[in-house]
């Protein structure tokens, strides 16, 4: 039943989405749905060619696949197309650098966010919803017009920056002690604390993060907690119950914040339980001594959505060894795929996988208690494939439209509240918009 409510005849919600994100883009299209959107602002849309695309090409063929970028399933507003096209352009640089990465990033992201605050200022919208990463200016037209502003967190910098500290700290080897500190992003971490002073709604993935961003914040401010959503795969893969050595699995950005050297550590500590390990993710190449210390994993770099997948039905069990996540998606991922799951408790999984159950939780940091786990679930068959089913019918309760439930029935009663109070201002310029 769609909210019926005074918000609905008077501007909504803007949604901020810089870049593809399909459950950012799933609450704007609930969102619109119930008649509390204003816009979805995004760099650039070519729904429109990609959709004449599609059908001059016909059944038979893949139209234009790069169009398929900024294609989106409701109508989007572009916000800041120069942007989009130079970062385009200037991100696929190999020898960009991480640094310089993120940095072309964030300006694409600011100026389509600038795009929401005159929204926001010209009357357009009563209220915003951003995503974590980069200096927000609709969270700040909406504190200083006294608005809604709801700030999506979907990840833990602040507990990663301070994860690698500690490894920084703790490193044993003098020559790669500052390797770590490598991976900080002190300037996201600054945006997202300034984003979170601002923000008069949390909306999060865990209930780990719900205690995060309370604890930032200092004050009571309304949280919302969605879950996420992943693709179920239409059939679960055959799973045996044979005692035999594992191929494990780990899919994560490559860095010390995911513990891929932990991972490392565990392959070897477990020895002729594991008869291959492999490790998907883009980053290896910024951390020579993480890869030293990694050596027992294979490393196959980032991988599109199909070789995943195919990694996922291929692999006996996933292992996720980090020090800080909000929710990892990888879990949920390899859980849609019938494997049981070794991750830590601050994967933002628990409360929702059990101890035993669906997977193991271990320590953070602590590679023996890992290879542990696999011995067991090399040597217990059974139990292997009893963790498997078990974490199938869990993801099976995170699909997209259970996702989409979780937003209809948890974040729009709030996003209508907000707006229903929200003041009503007349246009008026804003200095710096």
């Amino acid at each position: 039943m769609e909210v019926q409510s005074a918000a609905q005849k008077r501007p909504g919600l803007a949604v901020v989405i810089p870049g593809r994100e399909e459950a950012t883009e799933r609450i704007a299209a609930v969102l619109q749905r119930n008649g509390l959107l204003s816009a979805m602002h995004v760099p650039l849309n070519l729904t429109r060619p990609w959709q004449f695309a599609r059908a001059m090409a016909g059944a038979k063929r893949q139209p234009a696949p790069w169009l398929a970028k900024w294609a989106y399933r409701i109508p989007a507003q572009t916000s800041a197309p120069l942007a989009e096209v130079v970062s385009a352009s200037v991100l696929r640089l190999p020898e960009l650098g991480r640094y310089r990465r993120r940095a072309v990033v964030s300006w694409r992201n600011s100026r389509t966010d600038a795009a929401t605050a005159r929204a926001l200022v010209s009357g357009r919208a009563a209220g915003a919803l951003a995503v974590l990463g980069w200096p927000s200016r609709s969270l700040e037209v909406c504190a200083e017009m006294s608005l809604p502003g709801f700030l999506y967190v979907q990840m833990d910098i602040w507990g990663v920056n301070r994860s690698l500290v500690r490894e920084a700290c703790e490193s044993s080897a003098r020559t790669s002690r500052g390797e770590p500190l490598l991976e900080r992003d002190l300037v996201f971490e600054e945006n997202a604390t300034l984003a979170v002073a601002r923000a008069s709604h949390f909306v999060v993935q865990s209930e780990r993060m719900a205690q995060r961003v309370r604890e930032l914040s200092g004050v009571h401010r309304p949280t919302i907690v969605l879950g996420l959503g992943v693709d179920l795969p239409a059939r679960l893969p055959y799973r045996d119950q044979e005692q035999r050595p594992l191929r494990v699995l780990t899919v994560a950005r490559v860095g010390y914040a995911k513990g891929i050297h932990y991972v490392g550590d565990a392959i070897r500590a477990a020895g002729e339980h594991v008869q291959s390990a492999i490790a998907a993710g883009g980053g290896l190449e910024s951390f020579p001594f993480l890869r030293r210390r990694a050596k027992g994993l294979q490393f196959l770099g980032h991988r599109s959505s199909s070789d995943l997948a195919r990694l996922y039905v291929e692999a006996d069990v996933f292992v996720l060894a980090t020090l800080a996540d909000a929710m990892a998606r990888t879990v949920m991922e390899a859980m849609a795929s019938g494997l049981p799951v070794i991750i830590t408790r601050e994967s933002g999984y628990e409360g929702v996988v059990q101890d035993g159950v669906q997977g193991f939780f271990v320590p953070a940091g602590n590679s023996d208690a890992i290879a542990e786990k696999l011995a067991i679930l090399a040597t217990d068959g059974e139990l292997r494939f009893r963790m498997g089913r078990a974490a199938r019918e869990l993801a099976n309760t995170y699909g997209w439209d259970a996702f989409e439930e979780a937003v209809r029935t948890r974040l729009v009663p709030v996003v209508a509240e907000a707006l229903s109070v929200a003041p009503s201002l007349s246009p008026s310029p804003l200095p710096g918009t």
